[in-house]
């Protein structure tokens, strides 16, 4: 794994050109965009910094307390999002012709990308079907079956969700769900809880942007922290060489 001062010397700069500068320029823009639409509050005291509890009609509901202000909670939030599985649930868009499809539960992180030869294989958000043991811990799996990916670049938007459409989603729980979309498809995920989500929300989106403005003004940092010399793998999980 080369230093990022030899793999400028080898021609691998991060300066990007064409379609992707394109599409780094373009999330930037978007998540950003999307950034203003969530509700930041400043946290009331230290023991609360990352949540605090609501109580309407007798019901209490967790909320994620965001302070864009705070540089080390911004880091540790980036941090969190790259090197974590999160267990989800994925709620398919049903296709023409079908009512409803089953929910799932998935595995989803944030795969890093490589620097190959000739090419970088991008990062991306990608989600596992989990097995029936892995369900119950009862074995971890290895398998790649069931795995689904989309480039970080290619997300548009990641939302939290203020209305079902309860024809296509009629399991899902509207305090908990969030929805990405990318260039190809609308992807509707349901979290563990209400914090989770917007945990994850705000995260994809502070790592999304991270990523872009890299690319865009040429950071070579961008190789240390988004791609790995060990290829596909996700966080816990030992590389391919190892296992």
């Amino acid at each position: 794994y080369k230093s990022s001062a030899s793999r400028s010397r080898r021609g691998f700069s991060p300066k990007p050109t064409g379609h992707l500068a394109k599409r780094a320029t373009a999330s930037i823009h978007d998540v950003m965009d999307l950034a203003g639409q969530v509700t930041f509050q400043k946290s009331p005291s230290a023991a609360s910094a990352l949540q605090h509890r609501i109580h309407i009609d007798n019901v209490c509901l967790e909320k994620f307390v965001f302070n864009p202000n705070n540089l080390y909670q911004v880091e540790l939030l980036i941090k969190e999002t790259i090197n974590r599985c999160m267990v989800l649930i994925w709620h398919p868009t049903p296709s023409k012709g079908r009512s409803t499809v089953a929910p799932v539960r998935v595995k989803a992180w944030v795969e890093l990308g490589t620097q190959l030869r000739t090419r970088l294989v991008q990062p991306k958000f990608v989600w596992k079907i989990m097995t029936e043991e892995e369900i119950q811990g009862t074995k971890s799996c290895v398998s790649n079956k069931g795995l689904q990916k989309t480039e970080l670049l290619d997300i548009l938007r990641v939302l939290e969700v203020n209305e079902i459409d309860r024809k296509k989603y009629p399991f899902a729980k509207k305090c908990s769900s969030l929805m990405i979309e990318t260039l190809t498809q609308t992807l509707f995920f349901e979290a563990e809880s209400a914090v989770a989500r917007d945990k994850l929300v705000v995260g994809l989106k502070l790592v999304i942007a991270r990523l872009g403005s890299k690319i865009v003004t040429g950071d070579e940092s961008v190789f240390d922290e988004f791609f790995s010399p060990f290829g596909n793998v996700d966080p816990g999980r030992p590389p391919s060489m190892f296992q």
